[in-house]
């Protein structure tokens, strides 16, 4: 009873996470469907991304060996059991326009992976939950940089 309510709570985004994936059926091909942490993860093979909606997870094969990413969304998961159906309204849709604001203006050099996530994509308030709730450690992503770049100076800053 408690899981059918659960599911109930986050009805919409369920319906659009078995919507979307349908679709992505079509253009990907069959997924892997794999259960962690009582959330069900659906794979796709060249997928660049990771979407969150209810009780699933989409994700892309990019993201295999990302325990941090896959952890984030996780994260969004929790968010969603803690929301119910105003998760479309105070984390979903803000989370996709900080994501597409995050890769048209900050896509150039200087703005690049991971400084871009470091500097602005995780510093929103939602995307920073998503890491509490997954139990992200966001300085990884100072592995990636240069030991001389200058924003190894911020690597505290957002732990």
């Amino acid at each position: 009873m408690e899981n059918f309510l659960l599911y109930l709570w986050q009805l919409p985004q369920n319906i659009i996470a078995l919507i979307w994936a349908s679709v992505l059926c079509v253009f990907k091909g069959k997924p892997t469907i794999v259960k962690y942490k009582d959330e069900t993860y659906i794979w796709f093979k060249h997928w660049p991304t990771g979407t969150s909606l209810g009780s699933y997870v989409l994700i892309g094969d990019y993201y295999e060996n990302r325990q941090q990413i896959i952890d984030h969304e996780y994260g969004h998961t929790r968010q969603s059991r803690k929301w119910g159906w105003l998760y479309l309204f105070i984390i979903a849709i803000p989370s996709v326009c900080g994501n597409i604001w995050d890769r048209l203006f900050h896509g150039s050099k200087k703005w690049a992976w991971p400084i871009s996530s470091i500097w602005y994509y995780f510093k929103l308030p939602w995307e920073r939950e998503a890491n509490e709730f997954g139990g992200v450690d966001m300085t990884y992503l100072f592995d990636y940089l240069p030991e001389d770049s200058e924003w190894n100076k911020y690597k505290p800053s957002i732990a």
